[in-house]
């Protein structure tokens, strides 16, 4: 299994890669009055309007405001691209089945954990995809929720 590593808050998760289509660097974000909290705004990408879910709200942690060392990850999942805001992708790693531990129901329905996998000496919880995305609530972004004036703008900080 192929999985991109990143952090938040001091902690390291891994994500199946292969719903990752890209990792981009922080960038200015056009916020939606009506978006749910866990939806930090939205960006174009690639002439693709994609919402960016707060990846610390969806996994009950405290939210932040973007810096620049932040990362989104655009992945691909139910028919839609969207953007998770992470601390850092670190890096896609492989691990052999014999290192990942797919038997616990509690963490998969407890904490949206797909699997354990063990690797470098360390444990990584691999993260549920829809589970991240989904506690973002649902959204539709058209092109016309990009309009200048038709949000808030959330501004990369320094710290």
């Amino acid at each position: 299994m192929r999985v991109l590593v990143f952090d938040i808050d001091g902690n390291r998760y891994g994500l199946d890669a292969t719903h990752v289509r890209e990792v981009l660097p922080a960038a200015t974000l056009t916020g939606l009055a009506t978006a749910p909290p866990a939806i930090k705004g939205i960006l174009d990408v690639h002439g693709m309007i994609v919402p960016i879910v707060d990846a610390r709200r969806t996994l009950g942690l405290e939210a932040r405001e973007v810096r620049q060392s932040d990362h989104f990850v655009i992945v691909y999942v139910t028919g839609r691209t969207i953007g998770l805001h992470v601390d850092h992708a670190v890096e896609i790693i492989e691990v052999d089945d014999e290192s990942l531990d797919n038997g616990n129901e509690f963490l998969e329905r407890s904490m949206g954990t797909q699997c354990i996998a063990r690797f470098d000496g360390r444990l990584l919880p691999v993260q549920l995809l829809d589970a991240i995305v989904g506690g973002a609530g649902s959204i539709t972004v058209t092109p016309q929720d990009a309009t200048p004036g038709g949000g808030t703008t959330s501004n990369v900080t320094d710290a």
